[in-house]
């Protein structure tokens, strides 16, 4: 299955979100997830109008915005339960469990350099 952006960023925030620390400022960017920033942005106001995440802050420009600040962002329910249902997780397994499969899945999306970049955040923070 294709991911859409929207999907990899949502997956990247519940692998954050997964931590026992998270650090959405520093690991949400599009820079980490090797994104044009606009696509980016375009993707997480999409998420917050759709409810599956919140507490992301807007920085308009002239005619489009200028930037975006993910430092306080969370994932909602919705979130979570629509990323374990795309990726078909199990909502009982244990964090670590649930880190595994995503790693497994992204995996084996190929060459895809936005699952490369999430697994290798989850390979720095978790020693999996």
């Amino acid at each position: 299955m294709e991911l859409t952006t929207k999907d990899k960023v949502l997956i990247a925030i519940y692998t954050e979100y997964q931590k026992d620390v998270p650090n959405m400022r520093e690991f949400i960017c599009a820079n980490k997830l090797e994104m044009d920033k606009q696509v980016f942005i375009s993707a997480l106001v999409k998420l917050e109008n759709e409810r599956l995440i919140s507490n992301i802050k807007v920085l308009p420009g002239d005619s489009t915005i200028m930037d975006i600040y993910t430092g306080m962002a969370k994932i909602t329910v919705a979130g979570i339960e629509y990323t374990e249902k795309l990726l078909e997780i199990n909502s009982d397994l244990d964090k670590e469990s649930k880190l595994k499969k995503v790693m497994k899945w992204l995996l084996d999306q190929g060459q895809d350099l936005t699952a490369r970049a999430i697994v290798e955040g989850i390979k720095m923070a978790t020693g999996i």
